[in-house]
């Protein structure tokens, strides 16, 4: 009888750190992993608000318009890529090419902007948050 004891408390005591361990877990992906539009994380007090979607998106519609073949099939968009291809190759630090693939990556999957001024001062400095 007292070895019948022994199983079942050790099966409860795995049973209750099992459980304990799930909760914990289940807790931490709800808190940790939670998914915010990106204007939730704005200030309440902003008076600029700006959305990009990104190209990506919308590329396909955007090969149909007068805009695109504008700036791409006239050759502009090589002329534009040859002036940041000469700053990014005189940038003797790498940083160039780190804002270059920042800067693509934001027109490519889009970005929010937004400006707020600080709370609590009447002639502050707006702050801008992206």
């Amino acid at each position: 009888m007292a070895k019948l004891r022994k199983n079942w408390r050790s099966t409860g005591l795995v049973a209750g750190m099992l459980f304990l361990l799930v909760a914990g877990w289940t807790s931490a992906n709800v808190l940790l992993f939670q998914q915010a539009a990106p204007e939730d994380l704005l200030p309440e007090n902003s008076f600029l608000y700006c959305r990009i979607d990104g190209s990506e998106d919308h590329q396909a519609a955007y090969e149909q318009t007068a805009e695109f073949k504008a700036f791409y099939e006239s050759g502009l968009a090589d002329v534009f890529e040859g002036l940041i291809d000469a700053a990014v190759s005189r940038d003797n630090t790498g940083n160039a090419e780190k804002i270059r693939a920042a800067a693509s990556d934001l027109l490519a999957h889009g970005f929010v902007f937004g400006a707020s001024l600080p709370q609590g001062e009447a002639n502050g400095i707006p702050i801008p948050t992206v």
